[in-house]
């Protein structure tokens, strides 16, 4: 996942994603984390569901890592669905991040998951840089237990 986002960083992943719309010419492109959050989109069409759209492909994409370890694999990288008009393309980047496409049937599906993968190459860079400049940059917080703290006091009410 991203750390904290620069201007400059957040500026780089939402061209990455709209140059990405562009050569696969598809109607969405969210970028999203783990848990369905949109951090980067860019849409030709209008979704009225898109965080939804987000929410749900993050839970599919996410699940098939379990099913990967069943069949003796690490992971699955890449999720295809279908449809006889529209479909779905989603690609895992570095850091939990999901690369979700929405596309029409005049699209490539082929292209689609060309394109897709270079820009999840790309973003896991910005990824690292994001990383690694925050590490740098951030002074890691350390925490002490108190063992003799009392976080919480018992009240004993006189009854009436």
């Amino acid at each position: 996942m991203f750390g904290a986002l620069t201007e400059q960083e957040y500026e780089r992943i939402q061209r990455l994603v709209a140059d990405l719309l562009v050569q696969v010419e598809a109607d969405a492109v969210l970028l999203c984390d783990r848990g369905g959050n949109i951090v980067a989109q860019e849409c030709v069409s209008s979704y009225k569901d898109e965080d939804n759209i987000a929410a749900l492909a993050s839970g599919a994409f996410f699940a098939t890592v379990e099913m990967a370890r069943l069949v003796g694999e690490t992971e699955f990288r890449s999720m295809l669905h279908q449809g006889e008009r529209m479909s779905i393309y989603m690609e895992g980047t570095a850091g939990d991040m999901l690369l979700v496409i929405v596309f029409d049937k005049f699209s490539n599906p082929g292209l689609v998951k060309l394109y897709a993968r270079k820009t999840s190459e790309q973003l896991g860079i910005v990824s690292l840089c994001v990383d690694q400049v925050g590490e740098n940059a951030m002074p890691k917080e350390q925490f002490e237990f108190d063992e003799n703290a009392q976080p919480f006091t018992v009240i004993q009410r006189n009854k009436s």
